[in-house]
Order: C-alpha cells, then sequence, then structure tokens
C-alpha cells in the first residue's frame, strides 16, 4: 500500500524522515502549524491521491543505506563547467537515495536537483545528503545561486527557474526558491536555458513522476549535444509520465535508478 509520512520538519527529524522514504515511503507532507498550512497539506494530498491509482508500488525498491563520506574536498570556488541536471516527480525521493551519493566527484561539474516535493523539505535533504556526497551540497536560496564544480544544489521543482551566465560566465540558477510557490514550473524554459548555457557538457536525469511538459526542452537539449537519461518506467512509482516522454524517443539511455550513477 502507499504510505504518505507526516512528520514535523526540524533538524533533528530529518534523518528519520529520509530513512521512511528509503524504505518506500511515496511522500511526505510537514504536521500542520498554523491555519494556512492546512491549505497547503490539502493541496499535497489532493495532488497524490490524483496520482494514486496509477502508483506501481511494486516496481519500487528500498535503497541501500547510505555511508557517510570521508576525506575532505576543496570548497568549490570555480564556476561549473558540466551539469547534471535532475528532475523528480512522485517516487523520485527515494530514487535520489541510489544516484546523489553514487556521482562520482568532478570539480568541474555542478548538479542541480529540483524535486516535486512539500514546500519546506529543500534544506533538510540537502543537509541529507550533504552527509554522503563529497560534492558540497545546499539547498536554493531566493534570488540567484552560482553552479559552482564540485556543488550540488536542491530545490522544488516550483516557480520559474532559469539557466544564466553571469557576469565573468559564471553560470548560474535565478529564480531559485519560493517556499511559498505552488506553481509548477515552466520545464521548457529550464531546460532550453541549461542547454544553451552548458551545450554539450549538459546531463539530463528524468525520474519517477515528472509530470510536466519537457518536449521542447528536450529536443533543444538534444540538439545542443547533451545527453537524456530516463528513469526506467518498469522502476516507477508513477511510471505513466516518463511512458510517455520516453515516447518521445530523445532520450540517450533508459537506466534503473541503480544503474544511473555509474552510467
Amino acid at each position: 500500500a502507499p504510505v504518505v509520512l507526516v512528520s514535523n520538519f526540524n533538524d533533528q527529524l530529518y534523518f528519520k524522515m529520509m530513512d521512511f522514504m528509503r524504505y518506500g515511503a511515496v511522500d511526505v507532507v510537514a504536521k500542520p502549524v498554523n491555519p494556512d498550512s492546512w491549505n497547503l497539506i490539502s493541496a499535497r494530498l489532493q495532488y497524490i491521491l490524483k496520482n494514486v491509482r496509477e502508483f506501481c508500488v511494486d516496481n519500487v525498491s528500498r535503497a541501500k543505506a547510505l555511508k557517510t563520506v570521508e576525506g575532505s574536498v576543496t570548497p568549490p570556488e570555480q564556476p561549473a563547467r558540466k551539469l547534471i541536471l535532475i528532475l523528480g516527480g512522485l517516487g523520485g525521493m527515494l530514487e535520489l537515495q541510489k544516484i546523489i551519493p553514487g556521482l562520482e566527484y568532478d570539480a568541474e561539474t555542478a548538479v542541480l536537483v529540483l524535486q516535486n516535493m512539500y514546500p519546506g523539505i529543500a534544506r533538510y535533504l540537502a543537509s541529507y545528503f550533504d552527509e554522503f556526497t563529497h560534492y558540497t551540497t545546499h539547498s536554493l536560496y531566493p534570488g540567484t545561486a552560482d553552479l559552482l564544480g564540485g556543488q550540488c544544489r536542491i530545490g522544488n521543482c516550483y516557480g520559474k527557474k532559469e539557466i544564466l551566465l553571469r557576469e565573468g560566465d559564471v553560470p548560474a540558477i535565478s529564480g531559485a526558491e519560493n517556499e511559498e510557490d505552488t506553481v509548477s514550473q515552466d520545464a521548457d524554459d529550464l531546460l532550453c536555458s541549461a542547454a544553451q548555457v552548458f551545450g554539450s557538457e549538459l546531463s539530463l536525469i528524468i525520474l519517477s513522476g515528472v509530470d510536466v511538459d519537457l518536449k521542447s526542452g528536450m529536443e533543444t537539449v538534444v540538439n545542443r549535444g547533451g545527453r537524456i537519461i530516463l528513469q526506467k518506467p518498469d522502476s516507477c512509482l508513477l511510471p505513466g509520465p516518463i511512458a510517455e516522454i520516453q515516447s518521445l524517443g530523445l532520450e540517450e539511455s533508459s537506466l534503473g535508478p541503480e544503474d544511473i550513477a555509474p552510467y
């Protein structure tokens, strides 16, 4: 049965929250703290219920317990030359635990994760992954955030975001994070701008449940020499959207989540 975790979001509990996701919980929402928060909770639960008939819980495999990384890495300072852009929907928070810790560290590569999740989780998710990867991991902040080599940025998939070049040819993501924003992002603008900035050095990874229109943006990624990697539909909690994306025939490869990082 699909399980949704309802929890307080705080620095003491986020490791337990992520363990529940690792075991296969489909989503997490915050306990209500004021009257307005009930609106967010209601909207999120309605979104889950809208998709629950399409859930394939038998597709989901638990993630292995993660190991804390050892050794220090020079803090990121140089503009990223390469970008790994990961888009995740329902089911994606589990798969991220199989991918991010397995990425080989590259001081020229930035990792940008935009996950469809309840507002307020991003900073806890970033703190969690910072323990298990050599990439220096932060949540996105309001305004514009530079994309540096050796750095991983994690944010929600809501609001308008695009990749641009700042003075000195420093790549950055604008419109970084708004905790209260619940309007789906314009994914085509995001992908087109990322392809314009990074060209053949862009790798796009699309995970379970991504349900926004990506056709034009994906075509731009491919035309600019970038690569697209899809999670295999038969490994997704919510396979329908990925199957539709796969029908476009634009991906370089379709893989199980355990195989994406090595690839």
